[in-house]
Order: C-alpha cells, then structure tokens, then sequence
C-alpha cells in the first residue's frame, strides 16, 4: 500500500469514528439528559422581545463569542437553575416558558434542549 493512501485511510477513519461520536453525543443530549425541568423564564432580564411574535432574538448573550439565550429552569426537584440555550431552538424546538427541557452540563455551560420523545 502507498504511504499517501495509508495516511488518507488513516484521516479518513478518523473523522469517521469523530462524526460517529459527535451523533452520540448529540442523541445523549436529547435522549439522555442529566436533569430535566420547565422553562420559567427565556432571555435577559429587562431585555424586551424585538419584535410583535415575541422574537428574542435581540436578547440573546455575547459572552466569549458564542450566541445563546439564557433561561431560568425550574427542576424536577423544584430547585431554579440557568442554563442556555441556542437561538435557533427557540423557532425550531418552539421552546416558551412551560416547555419541558433537558439539561446537559458541557464544561461550565449547562445546555437546555427540548426533551426528546422517546426516552431510553
């Protein structure tokens, strides 16, 4: 076998075996969530919604380069937790206040995400 092809075998498995592990984590996050809890408040507080649909796009957090909207999440346990969310959840999980969510602690980052259906 070629050098060059070795290596390309090589990369290529790699992002393979990286792209298998990305859907895990992915699927872990849906299906799987560390806690769960209902939405009690979306965006910044004092921020309002930009627009007549309640769009809250313009409240979302800049903190180190990443867009994401903060939430206040009442736990199971009745305990209140922050979290945040992407943006783009909010149009396309239709998140609001009252959605059940689940909550999945990357790093310092607690992520919330619509529960999904089918548990396991």
């Amino acid at each position: 076998m070629n050098p060059v092809e070795a290596v390309n075998q090589g990369v290529f498995g790699f992002l393979i075996a990286l792209g298998i592990y990305l859907v895990y984590l992915n699927f872990k996050t849906l299906f799987r969530p560390q806690r769960t809890g209902v939405i009690l408040s979306l965006g910044l507080e004092g921020v309002k919604a930009c627009s007549v649909n309640g769009c809250m796009s313009c409240s979302t957090g800049d903190q180190s380069g990443k867009a994401s909207l903060p939430l206040k999440v009442e736990l199971e346990d009745g305990s209140v937790v922050s979290a945040e969310t992407s943006p783009c959840n909010i149009c396309i999980d239709k998140l609001s206040v009252g959605s059940r969510v689940g909550l999945t602690e990357i790093g310092s980052r607690t992520i919330a995400n619509r529960v999904g259906k089918v548990r396991f």
